[in-house]
């Protein structure tokens, strides 16, 4: 079983994501290595301690009223 799970995990290839579990900030609050998409005063993205795994997760925190009559979106990217 562990030589079978050992060949998967490394078919599945590298990770091709920088910082992909959030755990390191950068300067501006955001996780190492992404950037923001959209946001506004209503709608932000921050690290918070409070994971499912791990030691930091990304939150998105929608502040607004619940009906809107226009669309928006808020989210992090990397390039």
């Amino acid at each position: 079983m562990v030589a079978l799970a050992s060949i998967l995990i490394q078919s599945l290839g590298p990770n091709l994501l920088e910082n992909p579990g959030f755990e390191e900030v950068g300067p501006k609050g955001l996780p190492a290595g992404w950037l923001l998409y959209g946001g506004s005063k209503v709608c932000t993205v921050r690290v918070v301690e409070e994971a499912h795994s791990g030691g930091r997760a990304v939150k998105l925190v929608d502040k607004g009223p619940r009906e809107r009559n226009y669309r928006y979106s808020v989210g992090l990217y990397q390039i």
